[in-house]
């Protein structure tokens, strides 16, 4: 019965363990592999390290590393991540249209390209998202008829927006003069925008 339930757990931890945890386990095995391998052979047993491809295990390395910075850009819970969907969508087209000399890394550029056409559907909201960042407002990294669409999104959330109640004039308060006040906020430095 103990058996049962630790081989259970065993499969439950090995399903929720996450892809990168993985990846950082063949970076691992990649740095570490000389050295592990120089152990073997002075034990004798240099048998056991001699079918492991450390090339193949570097291209699949390197392959899978842009993937891992989009993931954790786009998972971040303390900053917007909306926008950066469409900026990773480009990224990765980039990345994965870009000349390789080895003949695996091609395959999988191809066969991931196509997966991210098929899969990673970018939708006016995300656009919509882009437009609301101040760093990326002027929408350059779209042609100018999705530019003219996604401003015409906007323009139609915008009127569609419910007007606010009227308030009576009861209600009112006079404002408030904090020009002596120190809790006035300081105006924003201005910053230079990048654009995409």
């Amino acid at each position: 019965m103990a058996f049962d339930s630790l081989y259970k757990s065993f499969f439950l931890l090995t399903y929720l363990l996450r892809w990168n945890s993985r990846l950082n386990s063949l970076r691992s095995v990649i740095r570490q592999f000389d050295d592990v391998a120089a152990v073997l052979h002075r034990a004798g047993q240099s048998c056991l390290v001699e079918d492991i491809d450390v090339e193949l295990l570097t291209t699949v390395s390197q392959f899978l590393q842009p993937f891992e910075d989009a993931t954790k850009e786009l998972e971040a819970d303390h900053v917007p991540t909306l926008h950066k969907t469409v900026l990773w969508f480009y990224e990765l087209n980039r990345v994965l249209s870009q000349p390789s000399a080895v003949q695996l890394m091609r395959s999988l550029n191809a066969r991931a390209s196509r997966f991210l056409r098929e899969k990673f559907v970018i939708g006016i909201i995300h656009k919509v998202a882009i437009f609301l960042c101040p760093m990326y407002r002027r929408l350059m990294m779209f042609p100018p008829e999705t530019r003219s669409d996604v401003l015409s999104s906007v323009i139609q959330y915008i009127n569609a927006f419910p007007e606010p109640a009227a308030r009576s004039g009861q209600d009112r308060q006079t404002p408030v003069d904090t020009r002596d006040s120190d809790h006035m906020y300081a105006p924003m430095a201005k910053r230079p925008y990048r654009f995409a």
